[in-house]
């Protein structure tokens, strides 16, 4: 099995348990044309596997691919709807394409300077 292949084999089931838009819904497969078949191809044919992970997670912004996000956003609320309400209020607290928190900046405890 080659690398690409089995990097895929395992991935794949991930994608689809997340709704990652490489994944067809009706095939449960990678899209052909998806970044994530490119890098299963690309892998399969010898590339290295740190070059096609770098130019699939950064170097495709760069050639005005969109990347989708999942954020997570903080705001006071009583309840969810009124949290939903509130969203465009909220402050981001992570947010990532792979669902890795963004780092959290620590909280300033000095008191305002005067």
């Amino acid at each position: 099995m080659k690398l690409g292949d089995a990097i895929s084999s395992v991935a794949t089931p991930v994608g689809r348990m997340l709704k990652m838009d490489c994944i067809d819904p009706e095939t449960n497969k990678l899209r052909p044309e998806s970044g994530c078949a490119k890098a299963r191809d690309r892998m399969n044919n010898g590339e290295a596997f740190l070059t096609v992970m770098f130019d699939r997670f950064f170097e495709q912004r760069t050639k005005g691919e969109k990347v989708k996000y999942i954020l997570q956003v903080e705001v006071e609320a009583d309840d969810l709807p009124e949290a939903i309400a509130k969203k465009n209020e909220g402050k981001v607290i992570a947010g990532n394409p792979r669902l890795t928190p963004v780092p959290q900046q620590k909280p300033n405890l000095l008191p305002p300077a005067k």
